[in-house]
């Protein structure tokens, strides 16, 4: 089970300079429980103190962090090659804030990262661009930024261009990471290398916002590039800090990048990152071809693996299969504006009595689901199995049902998407309710009929997939907070939103985690969104691909080396 570092991320110790030496130890010590303004060596609230000197990398990746000192290794690292992966959906844009998708490929480089240690199982958010930053106050974010740091065109990052970003992901009509950056009032410069973020509201999740764990959509682009092309020009020839430059885009085809030889990162080897010489990425859309394709040697990677395919590929001694913390889950929600659920709690706790979450995520997962009920995953603040749940129980499903005024059962409506899983889902859904009286008919639409008739009130109950976010807030209140992007079925509870408000304003880990557990048993009580099943994100690659990291729900190839 994974632990979190909680809402607390706001402040961390203070890291050496950029482009530091092989030879000098650069710290990343985890975040403390509340704002300071100082920035003291500091640990984890569930951990005991501990030095900054002492701190070590993740167990699992075997590379320093951002700045670290390569750590001794036994191991040979090999520079060079090319990395081939897949992606299941089109780059409407490479421009990292404009897009509705995901543009990764190593291009960008954000402000922070998250990373996970191995050994204790948590999610720190560390060092990238910003090497260090601290709280003077629970609205003021100090960030120090990484200096000597270029863009591929050969600007240079420093704090105007980094406020610039900020600044464009806030204010540009067509930007795509305004939720992300929601939290932020306003970006003043303090000196070339230094950045005042004033937030609207103290935010103990804003951090985890900047992190490619909950958006890719934060890299820093550069503006001089911008300024030159213009936003559509840019958007077909992108100019960032990552790892890896721009070279190809093919539309409806392939993206190809290239090793870009300035970048401020060392390797193992002392050497500038990355070991790769450059990676493509094809666009795939059909699961079983992408699979086809790796097991034919033509990929190296690959993502969500469907489940009837996983037995096969752990058999397969050429191949690694992983699963992440990170996935999608699958919830019903009732319509709290009309309908026969509107007003008849009883009613909404027999359906979701009736509902067999375990066959659920047997039968849909296929072996690698899981049954879920909560809406904060495991190891995140609120997190308890003691939580009250809705388990499998028909029996008390029809009796709460003759309780609700409904003896002889009643006839309703559910609205889902028309997709393959969903219609599965909604088949086993129809089977447990019409067992117990709560006959279902099932009405399936195109994803903006759906839109349309749950944000217009005219369903009963509908099912969606959301995915979990690094951080509850994120998770929660954009499904639940009155008025939010999420919130399709438009509930309005406002205990719900001062619960959220609450979470989302307390950098102390332990009030955070008593606050979401109440916002949990909030969601019990009023019984009108219930979780069902999740289904983790899952990963499969050739076993000559070295050096693999994950962020949340993403691969990160700034590492990867190959061994052939």
């Amino acid at each position: 089970m994974f632990r979190f570092i909680l809402g607390a991320m706001l402040v961390v110790v203070l890291v050496a300079g950029c482009a530091v030496p092989a030879s000098t130890s650069t710290s990343t010590a985890p975040s403390v429980s509340k704002p300071s303004a100082t920035a003291a060596p500091a640990a984890p609230a569930s951990a005991g103190p501990t030095s900054a000197a002492t701190a070590k990398p993740a167990a699992s990746t075997g590379n320093p962090r951002p700045g670290e000192s390569p750590p001794a290794t036994a191991v040979k690292i090999k520079r060079g090659g090319v990395l081939r992966v897949a992606t299941r959906a089109d780059w409407p844009t490479l421009d990292p804030h404009m897009t509705s998708g995901e543009v990764k490929l190593d291009l960008y480089d954000p402000l922070v990262r998250l990373d996970k240690d191995e050994k204790t199982g948590m999610w720190e958010v560390k060092p990238q661009l910003a090497e260090s930053w601290a709280m003077p106050d629970p609205k003021t974010v100090i960030m120090k930024l990484r200096q000597g740091v270029k863009f591929h065109d050969g600007t240079a990052f420093d704090a105007a261009s980094a406020k610039w970003n900020l600044d464009r992901m806030r204010e540009h009509p067509k930007s795509m990471a305004k939720e992300t950056v929601i939290a932020i009032q306003s970006v003043d410069v303090v000196d070339p290398s230094t950045i005042r973020v004033n937030l609207k509201a103290p935010t103990a999740s804003f951090l985890v916002s900047l992190t490619p764990g909950t958006s890719t959509k934060t890299g820093m682009v550069s503006k001089a590039a911008v300024d030159k092309l213009g936003d559509e020009g840019f958007a077909r020839q992108p100019v960032g800090t990552g790892p890896m430059q721009f070279v190809e885009w093919l539309a409806g085809d392939h993206v190809t990048v290239k090793k870009f030889d300035g970048y401020w990162d060392k390797g193992e080897d002392g050497l500038p990152l990355p070991y790769l010489d450059g990676i493509t990425e094809r666009l795939i859309t059909d699961d079983s071809v992408r699979l086809l394709e790796l097991r034919a040697g033509n990929l190296d990677v690959i993502d969500r693996v469907q489940g009837k395919d996983v037995p096969g590929v752990k058999s397969n001694p050429d191949l690694v299969y992983q699963e992440v913390d990170a996935g999608t889950f699958y919830m019903v929600s009732f319509n709290p504006n009309g309908g026969p659920f509107a007003d008849n709690p009883k009613l909404r706790q027999a359906a979701l009595y009736a509902l067999n979450r375990d066959a659920m995520a047997q039968t849909l997962g296929m072996g690698i689901a899981k049954p879920a009920n909560y809406f904060v995953a495991p190891g995140q603040p609120g997190y308890d199995t003691a939580n009250p749940k809705y388990d499998y129980n028909p029996d008390r499903a029809k009796s709460l049902l003759r309780e609700a005024g409904h003896p002889e059962g009643l006839d309703v409506s559910l609205t889902i998407i028309a997709r393959e899983l969903d219609q599965r889902q909604a088949q086993m859904m129809k089977q447990m309710l019409d067992a117990v009286g709560i006959r279902t008919e099932i009405d399936a639409v195109d994803r903006l009929a759906w839109i349309n008739k749950v944000r217009g009130g005219t369903f009963d109950f509908a099912t969606m997939n959301p995915s979990y976010a690094p951080d509850p807030d994120y998770t929660m209140s954009r499904i639940m907070v009155s008025g939010a992007a999420g919130n399709y079925v438009g509930w309005k509870n406002p205990d719900m939103d001062k619960c959220l408000e609450e979470g989302r304003s307390t950098y102390d880990s332990k009030q955070r985690d008593s606050v979401y557990k109440r916002c949990q048993k909030i969601v019990y009580d009023t019984a009108m969104h219930d979780n069902m099943w999740f289904q983790p994100v899952n990963f499969v690659y050739n076993k000559k691909v070295k050096g693999l990291r994950f962020e949340w729900a993403h691969d990160d190839d700034k590492y990867v080396w190959l061994d052939r």
